[in-house]
């Protein structure tokens, strides 16, 4: 058995936790459920598409980069995912929505 950690905005967690309490499950049992499910049938068991993109961030995003293609901001990668996740967890971390 493994612990696997990640951030979620508080509204998602409460929403999340809510509908799993309503449904009679834990949170751990809904996602053990969903990992179970992708590996069972090697694939995520919902359709990902472009219209979970929110339009009023779309615009955003878009002119950030542009930004980001013409040298005017700064972007800052990552050489590993272990690197992305200590900037994550650091107090100075990289914020995407300043």
């Amino acid at each position: 058995m493994t612990t696997i950690t990640f951030k979620l905005e508080d509204e998602f967690k409460d929403a999340f936790d809510s509908f799993c309490s309503a449904s009679g499950i834990t949170m751990t049992n809904a996602l053990n459920m969903f990992v179970h499910s992708v590996v069972r049938e090697q694939r995520v068991p919902f359709e990902i598409a472009p219209a979970y993109i929110l339009p009023e961030n779309m615009e955003k995003a878009l002119a950030e980069s542009m930004d980001i293609a013409s040298g005017k901001k700064d972007f800052r990668g990552f050489k590993s995912a272990k690197d992305m996740r200590a900037a994550m967890d650091a107090e100075d971390s990289y914020n995407v929505n300043a």
